[in-house]
């Protein structure tokens, strides 16, 4: 989007993925989430416990979900149910339905985000609406993949969704950026 040729984009990939790397192992409770992850079933009454009592929740939505305020993950079970695991949440009380009206509303938001930056008036504003719609879509999916045991848990809130107060803020703020880009299309 910037122009930046691969071959500078590519090591520097790498390069941030060893760092991450060495940052996961640099700490204990870091390494206690990648633990959880690798071994579910080991963990499940530990560290796992969260991401476990997210998959039973998730699980007990079926297609149609539970129904609206029927959920029981969410008194007690799954711990942080309305902040950084409301998609477990919404996932039991509304199903496979509600959950894939959930991705599928991150997903056209998505698309829209990325054709305001195509479509906008100077490069400054594409790169912003650019930036923003991929943090988004990012924080979305690294969200969605901890609650769902795809990926280890991270503390991310689900953009527009969680409550998070600052959170929730800067979303609701980055969100009327990407508004305004859009409001100035060619």
């Amino acid at each position: 989007m910037a122009g930046t040729p691969l071959r500078i984009v590519f090591p520097m990939s790498l390069m941030s993925i060893l760092v991450g790397g060495l940052f996961t192992l640099s700490s204990s409770s870091r390494r206690n989430r990648w633990t959880a992850f690798m071994n579910l079933d080991e963990t499940k009454s530990g560290y796992g416990y969260q991401v476990w009592q997210s998959i039973l929740a998730i699980s007990n939505g079926g297609i149609t979900g539970t129904g609206a305020g029927a959920g029981t993950g969410k008194w007690g079970y799954v711990p942080l149910a309305h902040s950084d695991f409301i998609f477990s949440t919404i996932a039991e009380e509304f199903g496979l339905i509600g959950v894939s009206i959930v991705i599928g509303g991150f997903l056209i938001f998505t698309l829209f985000g990325l054709q305001a930056s195509k479509r906008a008036p100077d490069k400054f504003t594409a790169l912003v609406a650019g930036g923003v719609t991929m943090w988004f879509a990012l924080q979305a999916c690294i969200n969605i993949g901890g609650v769902t045991g795809s990926m280890p848990v991270t503390g991310l809130t689900l953009p527009l969704i969680s409550y998070g107060g600052s959170s929730l803020l800067v979303c609701m703020s980055a969100a009327g950026l990407l508004l305004n880009v859009a409001r100035n299309m060619d």
